[in-house]
């Protein structure tokens, strides 16, 4: 299954996901923007497209 997912969040929240999704083998920035409508973009580049779920705890 591949796909895209959008994710709107600010702050504190962005870096937490930011953070677990680097975590969990997707490739974006360590820090995602933070001033307002700065967004950064991740991709999983995992064999068969998107993993099949990310912990975000």
């Amino acid at each position: 299954m591949a796909g895209s997912v959008l994710l709107v969040g600010h702050g504190l929240m962005n870096y937490l996901i930011a953070q677990q999704l680097r975590a969990n083998g997707w490739h974006g920035p360590a820090k995602p923007g933070k001033r307002f409508w700065e967004y950064g973009v991740y991709e999983c580049r995992a064999v068969g497209g998107l993993h099949e779920h990310i912990k975000l705890s």
